[in-house]
């Protein structure tokens, strides 16, 4: 069988966990998948790196996924709230995530870091989360 690279079903699965969830709704204006004419507060899913992490008999990749929070505020703390509502979905979650990642089994999802950043423009705030996603061919 010829390997296929997980990342797009990845990345459409971690969007579906995500826009599925109601208490995270409860926190943000939205989740999106490319440019967005929401106001802050969202998560953006933006970029994905994929590498061979292969088993003896099955094909794997690592995938890392980076989401962004955006929010607006003096501090960190929304966004804080917010990134806390996305490890909680998603670390230590693979049974969660794997049934909507088709075609690919999910074995394992960390949760590498996060950053807070202070955006140029007054009172906007930017939280990086970045997790990886370790996966089988099914």
């Amino acid at each position: 069988m010829a390997a296929v690279d997980p990342v797009d079903a990845v990345q459409k699965g971690v969007f579906d966990l995500l826009s599925g969830d109601a208490a995270l709704a409860l926190l943000v204006n939205g989740v999106v998948d490319g440019p967005t004419t929401l106001d802050p507060d969202y998560v953006s899913i933006g970029e994905a790196l994929s590498t061979p992490a292969g088993l003896v008999d099955r094909e794997g990749r690592s995938v890392s996924v980076t989401l962004h929070t955006w929010t607006r505020g003096e501090g960190f703390k929304r966004a804080n709230d917010i990134g806390a509502r996305l490890v909680a979905l998603l670390w230590h979650r693979h049974a969660d995530l794997d049934p909507l990642v088709v075609g690919h089994d999910v074995w394992r999802v960390v949760h590498e870091f996060h950053q807070n950043l202070v955006d140029p423009e007054p009172g906007l705030r930017h939280r990086i989360d970045r997790f990886r996603v370790w996966t089988c061919q099914s």
